[in-house]
Parts: structure tokens; sequence; C-alpha cells
């Protein structure tokens, strides 16, 4: 995927407007670090929203820290597990581009895993319009760390962006425009530890596999079963080596 363009993002990203509750039990949450850093400079109880918030991995820690979270998210499906988990945040349809929040009603907007898929001149207009002057926009990405051979095979089964590439300006156009400073930039390292058939299921929720053929999609999956089986035959679980990548803007006064 490398040089994939922008509408190819967003193609693939109309196909997590299904399969909500595969995702949310198998995709990792954010590390602690990653939301401290980004919220350092937001007040408790203040207003925040959620962009692409999906079933609600990030918006969960939002809420951790006592904040007034709406979540955002294209999805009516994604959105009905957030609900589940997390009843206490209000939710919204809408996308980057048209969240349908007031203007300048919100004192940080967050897209964890969700900016990629994003026209970013619309995506930075419309952050323009609902974030209060001053305030911020924090955008966060999960990475496997690919420096591990094993991660790399993986990766290169699930037909993803690696590494550093998948969190570069080139893909995911990391400027908002004269209305904002920044990116400052912060990064944690950490592990997550998963049963070793969920690390097998974790490719169906991957953009390229939903995407594709139910051909391609077994192909997929014996590949992945053929590699786990490979390098850890007698493991029941598994330690998934992560970086999260965090951006951090301002919005003018």
């Amino acid at each position: 995927m490398s040089g994939t363009s922008g509408e190819e993002f967003r193609r693939l990203g109309a196909a997590f407007g299904r399969g909500s509750d595969r995702y949310d039990r198998l995709r990792p949450s954010y590390p602690a670090d990653a939301a401290d850093w980004l919220l350092e400079d937001t007040r408790r109880g203040a207003p925040v929203a959620d962009v692409g918030a999906g079933t609600g991995k990030f918006t969960a820690a939002l809420l951790e820290r006592g904040l007034d979270v709406i979540a955002v998210d294209p999805s009516p499906d994604m959105l009905d597990q957030l609900r589940k988990r997390l009843p206490q945040a209000r939710t919204q349809v809408g996308s980057g581009e048209a969240t349908g929040l007031v203007d300048a009603s919100v004192e940080f907007a967050s897209f964890a895993q969700s900016w990629h898929w994003v026209d970013p001149t619309a995506g930075a207009a419309e952050l323009g319009r609902v974030v209060a002057s001053g305030r911020a926009v924090g955008m966060l990405w999960n990475v496997l760390d690919n420096r591990v051979d094993w991660v790399a095979e993986l990766v290169a089964i699930w037909h993803t962006l690696s590494g550093a590439e998948s969190v570069d300006a080139t893909h995911h156009h990391l400027d908002l425009g004269p209305g904002f400073s920044g990116p400052e930039s912060f990064s944690v390292h950490w592990t997550d530890v998963m049963p070793i058939a969920d690390l097998a299921d974790l490719v169906t929720t991957r953009s390229y596999y939903l995407s594709v053929s139910a051909a391609e999609k077994e192909v997929i999956r014996h590949r992945v079963a053929d590699l786990l089986a490979d390098r850890f035959p007698e493991a029941r679980s598994v330690s998934v080596p992560y970086q999260t990548h965090c951006y951090r803007f301002r919005r003018a006064s």
C-alpha cells in the first residue's frame, strides 16, 4: 500500500461500517502515557470530541480523565458498540469533514487511528470551525513494531503500511494549515499480550482484509495461521510489540 492515495484510504475506511463487535474485541486500546501527553493542557470537565471514535477505544481514555465527551463516527454500527460499553458518552453520526458539532464548541478534538480516513483539506477546515481558539487537536496511531522479524512478516501478509511509513506526512497529511501551530510529537513503545487465536483473528479487523474477495480473505487467513504456527508452535499467548505515535496541534488564538 505504499503510495496509497487519500481516495484509496477513504475507500478502505468504508469497510469499517460493519464488524464492529470483532473490532472492539480484538483491536488494542492506547497506552495511558499517550493520552496523558495529548491531554496535558486540557482541563478536567472540558468539552471534547473523539472523531472517528469507532467502538470507543480512545473515548474511554477521555472519559477516564473526567472530560465531557462526544464521540463522532460515520458508522452507526460502531457507535452502537460504543454506547454499550460507554453509556456516559454522547454520540453523533458524522465524519472528520462534517462532524455536526457547534462552532468553537470543543477544547480538544482527537483522531485515534482515524485521521488518515479524512480528506485533509476539508478536515482541517472543519477543525478550524469546531475547535475553540487556543485549544488543541490530537492525532495518534497504534503501529505494530515491524523492527521485530515476525511482526514484519505478519504486516506483509496483512498488506498494511509498516513502521514509520504508516504515520508520515506523505500518507496522513499532518498539516492543518495556517490556523494551527504544530505538530508536536511523542511516541510510546509498549506490548499487548494476546491469545494466539485472537492474534490470528486480528487480521480480520484490517481495512485491506475487509475490502477484498472471499477467496483472498481465505488465502490471507491461511498465511497468517501458517506463520504463527511456525513461530509460536506451543504458545497460548503472544506479546505483540507496538509503537504509538502521537501528534498535537494548537488552534491559533
